[in-house]
């Protein structure tokens, strides 16, 4: 189970330009080039259930993706 600081700690371990914020009890990234992305949403209310790496790598895709549309 990861914590929103380990989190955080991953992204800036990696780093990536990017945070999480919570707002309406979900999950959101923020930051970088986050705001021309098609989604943010993390669509989790929680960390549970999985290590920090692996929501930084879901991050990571969603950053991929964005690129690979917009080139």
């Amino acid at each position: 189970m990861a914590t929103p600081s380990q989190v955080r700690a991953e992204l800036k371990r990696r780093g990536l330009p990017y945070g999480i914020f919570k707002t309406c009890s979900c999950w959101y990234v923020v930051d970088g080039d986050s705001s021309e992305w098609y989604s943010t949403s993390l669509n989790t209310y929680s960390f549970d259930g999985q290590p920090a790496a692996w929501w930084v790598d879901i991050i990571a895709d969603m950053a991929a993706e964005h690129q690979k549309s917009h080139g």
